[in-house]
């Protein structure tokens, strides 16, 4: 059990390291950055807003309510911030290989997927996951469920989040593989 545990830090070191070193390239240009969190913030807010007006004229959308659409939204978010934010939806691994430099990732003594997953990522989309759980959390009050549901559907949400982020993350894993057989691959994109 030690040597698993010895590895799950060393990996969470790497990560962090990897997450460190993407913040400082985007921090090099700080007025940039700001823009990009403010992007990152209006392009919620606008889903919010169309989502109010929606419900501004009905009072339940094929029988979710305001509360309930928030949630999916959040829900949404939550799970494209987190692969913004922890892998870039995998634009290291395109990235390496268009420049040639995925083999240098090879020789490296950690897993190839992981340091081609985490090497790029974007920290301006951490303000995307910290809005979505604010949205998520605001919309879970509204529904004035009782203390022991809401304990069980926060931890089966918990559940489901994770699942739908290793699900997105391998279909988008599955796609980036092409990679190696085109040389550009940015239509790829919209597959994904």
């Amino acid at each position: 059990m030690k040597p698993l545990a010895d590895k799950i830090k060393k990996y969470a070191k790497i990560w962090k390291i990897c997450l460190y070193g993407g913040l400082m390239r985007r921090l090099a240009f700080r007025f940039n950055f700001v823009l990009m969190v403010i992007g990152v913030f209006l392009q919620m807010a606008l889903v919010l807003i169309f989502i109010k007006v929606i419900f501004g004229f009905i009072n339940n959308l094929a029988g979710w309510s305001f509360n309930q659409a928030l949630m999916v939204v959040a829900s949404y978010m939550l799970v494209e911030g987190l692969m913004w934010a922890t892998c870039a939806y995998l634009g290291g691994i395109s990235e390496n290989i268009r420049r040639g430099t995925l083999d240098s990732l090879l020789i490296k003594p950690v897993g190839t997927q992981f340091l081609a997953s985490v090497q790029r990522a974007d920290p301006e989309d951490w303000a995307r996951v910290v809005t979505a759980i604010i949205i998520f959390i605001y919309g879970f009050k509204n529904l004035g469920l009782p203390g022991f549901d809401l304990l069980i559907n926060i931890i089966f949400y918990i559940l489901l989040i994770f699942s739908a982020y290793v699900i997105i993350y391998s279909i988008t894993l599955i796609v980036k593989s092409i990679s190696f057989w085109v040389i550009e691959s940015g239509s790829l994109w919209s597959i994904i």
